[in-house]
């Protein structure tokens, strides 16, 4: 029987995508530049790249945070220091609080019968004062962050530290998450229920197969009432 529900943040309850254009846009404008479709293409194109490898655990957290705007910048050919640059998209990042459509509607109905939690490969500052700005602190009994564990997902060791926390079996958890390789194979990985967030319908090229998948958020509530 579930009994605790594990989200993840960025593009599952709030819509990083949105976040992430706007943090790249203030930042811009700090230099007087306009942002430019193509130059969000490109970041996004890098940052996914980077991620990737970290979630193989190719590289590290710092290598992400130090490289992507370093490789970003040097490709659009504009000579803006990458740290100082970095520094002001995280502080742009953390203050927008950009929630995905029913996220706060399925907390509400979700905390009545569930503990819910957060599991993020995040770093802390951003992802507390996007949650705290959110006011969906008191929503959840514990954030799981990557960058305080020591381990990121899926990592199965980055699971078993917050079922140690937790005090749960991991049949009695269910991870909610939209990246197959970092949420749903570290759910997997686990031995716990796995409920792939798609709400762009992309089609799964990856073998690994989602115990549920949902659309709209709110669709949970249906899920859930299997068990």
């Amino acid at each position: 029987m579930i009994k605790n529900i594990l989200f993840d943040l960025d593009g599952t309850l709030f819509s990083f995508a949105e976040c992430e254009r706007l943090a790249l846009k203030s930042s811009f404008k700090v230099y007087g530049r306009r942002l430019e479709q193509k130059e969000l293409d490109k970041y996004k194109e890098i940052n996914s790249e980077l991620w990737k490898k970290f979630e193989l655990g190719l590289i590290t957290r710092n290598d992400v945070l130090q490289n992507r705007f370093k490789l970003f910048l040097k490709d659009i050919n504009v000579d803006i220091s990458p740290i100082q640059f970095g520094e002001l998209y995280l502080y742009f990042l953390s203050g927008n609080f950009c929630l995905e459509f029913g996220a706060l509607e399925v907390l509400l109905k979700l905390r009545e019968k569930y503990k819910l939690y957060v599991v993020t490969n995040g770093t802390e500052m951003v992802q507390m004062k996007k949650i705290n700005g959110a006011n969906l602190i008191n929503y959840f009994e514990a954030i799981f962050i990557s960058e305080n564990i020591g381990y990121n997902k899926p990592d199965v060791a980055f699971f078993d530290h917050c079922l140690s926390e937790i005090g749960c079996l991991p049949t009695e958890c269910m991870i909610v998450g939209d990246s197959l390789s970092s949420d749903i194979q570290g759910g997997k990985n686990a031995g716990i229920f796995t409920c792939w967030y798609n709400p762009e319908r992309l089609f799964n090229e990856l073998e690994i197969v989602p115990d549920y998948e949902i659309h709209v958020l709110t669709e949970l509530n249906t899920i859930l009432q299997q068990h």
